[in-house]
C-alpha cells in the first residue's frame, strides 16, 4: 500500500465555474511527497465544464510545473445519477488509495497530509466537514454543527442508519475495498452515498481526522444540488434501505440486518405521517405496504 500516492475522483454535471475551485484545493494540497492523479468524471455537461476544467489545470501547471499532479478528463453521456459518475473515475484510478470530491465542495489545504497517514491502520477515513450556507445575495455563512452527536471514528454502522455521516468529500479508501463492495448504485440519484457508506461500515471501522479538512457548501449561484432539488431525502433513504435488505443481505450480519429493518420501519413510519398531512394517500399506502412487508419479515 503506496500511502504517498492518491487518485481523487471528481463528478461533475454543469458546474464549471464552481468545478475550478475544486481543482484549485486538490492541485495545492499541502503535501509535497503525494502524488495526485485527479480524474473529473463529466455526466454529460453541456456548459463546458471538461474543457474548463482541462485549460485550468494547465494553467495551474504553467503558473506551479508539479509532475506528480496528473490530470485525467472522462467524458460520460449524460446518466443523472453521481453514483455512476463516481464508479466510472475509479475505474480509471491507478493509485492505491482513492478520494471522492464533490464539484461545489473544496478540500483545505492540509487535508491529504493529515488524513493519508490514518491508512496504516484503516481502509476507510473521513474527516470533519465546514458547512458553508450562501444566501440569495451571494453572502456565506458557516453552519453550526453543535448538534451533531453521532459516532465519527471506529464503527460507524448503527449511527449511519439515521443519516449519512461519512461526507463523500471526505472520504479517502482503498480502492480494493471500493471494488469488493461494487461501488456505489447507479439506479439511486440522491442518498447513493448513505447507502454505500452502510455496506462500508458494516464490516470497516472508520478512521477521522478531527478537525475540518473539507468546505462542504449549499446555496452558490448556478447550482442545482439534486438533494435540494427534490426538498426531502428520506423518501431516497428508504428506497436504500429496501436495496440493501434485498440485494445485499450476505454483507450484514443478522445484528445487522435486523438493525436495517427496524429503521426502515422508523423511517417509513415518519414518511407516512408526512404523506398523511400533504394529503398524498398514493404515497402513504405504498410507506405502509413498507411497514407490512418488513413486519412479517421480522416475524
Amino acid at each position: 500500500m503506496n500511502l504517498n500516492s492518491v487518485s481523487v475522483i471528481i463528478p461533475v454535471y454543469n458546474r464549471a465555474h464552481h468545478l475550478l475551485e475544486a481543482l484549485d484545493s486538490v492541485f495545492h494540497q499541502e503535501s509535497p511527497d503525494t502524488a495526485i492523479q485527479c480524474i473529473v468524471a463529466d455526466d454529460g455537461s453541456t456548459d463546458g465544464s471538461l474543457l474548463a476544467a482541462q485549460m485550468h489545470w494547465n494553467k495551474l501547471q504553467s503558473r506551479t510545473p508539479r509532475p506528480d499532479r496528473e490530470f485525467l478528463p472522462l467524458a460520460l453521456e449524460h446518466g443523472g445519477y453521481p453514483g455512476r459518475a463516481r464508479n466510472r473515475g475509479v475505474e480509471l484510478a491507478r493509485h492505491d488509495l482513492v478520494a471522492f470530491l464533490d464539484s461545489d465542495d473544496i478540500w483545505l489545504p492540509e487535508k491529504l497530509s493529515l488524513q493519508l497517514p490514518l491508512h496504516r491502520e484503516t481502509r476507510i477515513s473521513h474527516t470533519r466537514e465546514r458547512w458553508i450556507r450562501f444566501d440569495h445575495g451571494g453572502s456565506r455563512r458557516e453552519v453550526s454543527q453543535k448538534s451533531q452527536k453521532h459516532r465519527r471514528r471506529g464503527d460507524l454502522f448503527t449511527d449511519s442508519l439515521w443519516k449519512c455521516i461519512i461526507g463523500p468529500s471526505t472520504a479517502v479508501m482503498d480502492k480494493s475495498l471500493f471494488n469488493t463492495l461494487g461501488g456505489f448504485r447507479e439506479d439511486l440519484q440522491v442518498a447513493e452515498d448513505y447507502e454505500f457508506w452502510l455496506r462500508v461500515t458494516a464490516r470497516e471501522e472508520a478512521g477521522y481526522v478531527d478537525e475540518p479538512c473539507v468546505e462542504k457548501r449549499a446555496g452558490l449561484p448556478n447550482q442545482d444540488q439534486l438533494s435540494e432539488r427534490y426538498g426531502q431525502i428520506e423518501g431516497f433513504r428508504i428506497a436504500a434501505l429496501q436495496r440493501l435488505l434485498e440485494n445485499s443481505p450476505d454483507i450484514f450480519s443478522e445484528p445487522q440486518q435486523t438493525a436495517i429493518r427496524n429503521m426502515l420501519v422508523k423511517k417509513a413510519e415518519i414518511y407516512l405521517k408526512g404523506a398523511l398531512k400533504r394529503g398524498n394517500e398514493a404515497e402513504a399506502e405504498r410507506m405502509r405496504r413498507v411497514i407490512r412487508t418488513v413486519l412479517r419479515e421480522n416475524d
